[in-house]
């Protein structure tokens, strides 16, 4: 969600912003809604992946012949241990 907030601040235009939109603003929803393409969000509390997951999730459904992630080693290890070890799921 900060991810999309980012690009959008920096007059990126998402084609898809995916998450739960806990740590931005209602103000800053309305940019992201507005802002993006299209926008997937779900329950913060009701769900079982991360927002990269999700993310990656709908990406690899798209089957593209690539998927760039960046951003994703933050400030929390355990969001960044995370998204290293669902590269997996894409091998």
């Amino acid at each position: 969600d900060r991810g999309a907030l980012f690009l959008i601040e920096n007059n990126y235009k998402p084609d898809l912003a995916v998450g739960d939109f806990d740590s931005i603003s209602p103000a800053d929803l309305l940019k992201v809604r507005s802002g993006s393409k299209q926008l997937i969000d779900c329950d913060p509390i009701d769900k079982d992946l991360t927002d990269t997951e999700l993310a990656l999730d709908l990406a690899i459904k798209e089957q593209p012949d690539i998927i760039l992630l960046m951003g994703v080693t933050g400030s929390r290890l355990d969001h960044t241990l995370a998204n290293i070890q669902m590269m997996n799921r894409v091998l």
